[in-house]
Protein backbone atom coordinates (compact mmCIF):
# COMPACT_ATOMS: atom_id res chain seq x y z
CA UNK A 1 0.00 0.00 0.00
CA UNK A 2 1.12 3.54 -0.70
CA UNK A 3 -0.03 6.94 0.43
CA UNK A 4 -2.87 8.32 -1.63
CA UNK A 5 -2.72 11.77 -3.17
CA UNK A 6 -5.13 14.33 -1.88
CA UNK A 7 -5.30 16.72 1.06
CA UNK A 8 -2.09 17.66 2.82
CA UNK A 9 -1.69 15.73 6.06
CA UNK A 10 -2.25 18.88 8.14
CA UNK A 11 -5.73 19.39 6.61
CA UNK A 12 -7.01 15.83 7.03
CA UNK A 13 -9.45 14.73 9.70
CA UNK A 14 -8.16 12.16 12.15
CA UNK A 15 -9.44 8.60 12.00
CA UNK A 16 -12.10 8.10 14.71
CA UNK A 17 -10.74 4.62 15.50
CA UNK A 18 -6.96 5.13 15.73
CA UNK A 19 -6.42 8.90 15.43
CA UNK A 20 -4.13 8.60 12.39
CA UNK A 21 -4.08 11.26 9.64
CA UNK A 22 -2.40 8.91 7.13
CA UNK A 23 -4.38 7.73 4.14
CA UNK A 24 -3.66 4.35 2.59
CA UNK A 25 -5.13 2.64 -0.44
CA UNK A 26 -4.66 -0.71 -2.12
CA UNK A 27 -4.70 -1.63 -5.79
CA UNK A 28 -6.12 -4.91 -6.99
CA UNK A 29 -6.39 -6.45 -10.42
CA UNK A 30 -9.24 -8.27 -12.07
CA UNK A 31 -7.50 -11.05 -13.88
CA UNK A 32 -4.26 -12.90 -14.05
CA UNK A 33 -0.83 -11.41 -13.55
CA UNK A 34 1.94 -12.94 -15.63
CA UNK A 35 5.59 -12.30 -14.81
CA UNK A 36 7.61 -11.24 -17.83
CA UNK A 37 11.31 -10.69 -18.15
CA UNK A 38 14.10 -9.94 -20.51
CA UNK A 39 17.70 -11.08 -20.55
CA UNK A 40 20.45 -8.89 -21.97
CA UNK A 41 24.02 -10.09 -22.34
CA UNK A 42 27.01 -8.30 -23.83
CA UNK A 43 30.38 -9.65 -24.87
CA UNK A 44 33.35 -7.41 -24.13
CA UNK A 45 36.91 -7.60 -25.42
CA UNK A 46 39.76 -5.87 -23.59
CA UNK A 47 37.95 -2.58 -23.06
CA UNK A 48 34.90 -2.67 -20.75
CA UNK A 49 33.32 0.20 -22.69
CA UNK A 50 33.48 -1.49 -26.12
CA UNK A 51 31.14 -4.45 -26.51
CA UNK A 52 31.29 -6.55 -29.66
CA UNK A 53 28.16 -8.68 -29.28
CA UNK A 54 24.80 -8.13 -27.61
CA UNK A 55 22.01 -10.67 -27.17
CA UNK A 56 18.54 -9.65 -25.98
CA UNK A 57 15.95 -12.33 -25.33
CA UNK A 58 12.60 -12.20 -23.59
CA UNK A 59 9.27 -10.44 -23.47
CA UNK A 60 8.67 -7.11 -25.17
CA UNK A 61 5.48 -5.02 -25.16
CA UNK A 62 3.75 -4.69 -28.52
CA UNK A 63 1.91 -1.39 -28.73
CA UNK A 64 0.10 -2.58 -31.86
CA UNK A 65 -1.21 -5.80 -30.26
CA UNK A 66 -1.39 -4.36 -26.72
CA UNK A 67 0.18 -7.50 -25.25
CA UNK A 68 3.55 -9.15 -24.62
CA UNK A 69 5.44 -10.80 -27.47
CA UNK A 70 8.66 -12.84 -27.49
CA UNK A 71 11.79 -11.27 -28.94
CA UNK A 72 15.31 -12.45 -29.75
CA UNK A 73 17.80 -9.83 -30.98
CA UNK A 74 21.48 -10.38 -31.70
CA UNK A 75 23.82 -7.53 -32.61
CA UNK A 76 27.27 -8.71 -33.67
CA UNK A 77 29.63 -5.83 -34.40
CA UNK A 78 32.61 -8.03 -35.33
CA UNK A 79 30.68 -9.92 -38.01
CA UNK A 80 28.55 -6.88 -39.01
CA UNK A 81 25.29 -8.81 -38.42
CA UNK A 82 21.89 -7.78 -37.06
CA UNK A 83 19.36 -10.53 -36.35
CA UNK A 84 15.91 -10.07 -34.84
CA UNK A 85 12.90 -12.35 -34.50
CA UNK A 86 9.62 -11.34 -32.85
CA UNK A 87 6.88 -13.93 -32.26
CA UNK A 88 3.34 -13.53 -30.96
CA UNK A 89 3.13 -16.35 -28.37
CA UNK A 90 -0.69 -16.49 -28.51
CA UNK A 91 -0.93 -17.13 -32.25
CA UNK A 92 2.59 -18.32 -33.08
CA UNK A 93 2.77 -15.67 -35.81
CA UNK A 94 6.26 -14.48 -36.69
CA UNK A 95 5.81 -10.71 -36.63
CA UNK A 96 9.37 -9.80 -37.57
CA UNK A 97 12.25 -11.90 -38.88
CA UNK A 98 15.33 -9.96 -39.98
CA UNK A 99 18.89 -10.95 -40.70
CA UNK A 100 20.99 -8.30 -42.38
CA UNK A 101 24.35 -6.53 -42.19
CA UNK A 102 24.45 -4.27 -39.14
CA UNK A 103 25.84 -1.48 -41.32
CA UNK A 104 22.62 -1.60 -43.40
CA UNK A 105 20.32 -1.62 -40.37
CA UNK A 106 19.28 2.05 -40.31
CA UNK A 107 16.17 4.20 -39.84
CA UNK A 108 14.84 2.06 -36.96
CA UNK A 109 14.15 3.00 -33.34
CA UNK A 110 16.39 5.77 -32.04
CA UNK A 111 18.37 5.85 -35.33
CA UNK A 112 15.45 7.39 -37.23
CA UNK A 113 15.73 10.84 -38.72
CA UNK A 114 13.10 13.12 -37.26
Amino acid sequence: MTEAPGLASGLRKRCPSCGSIARKYAVSTDGELKPVGILRARGFAKSPSKWFKEVIKGADWSTRLKRWVQQVRIIDRRRDRYTEKVIDPETGEVMRDIEEPLSKHTQRGSARNT
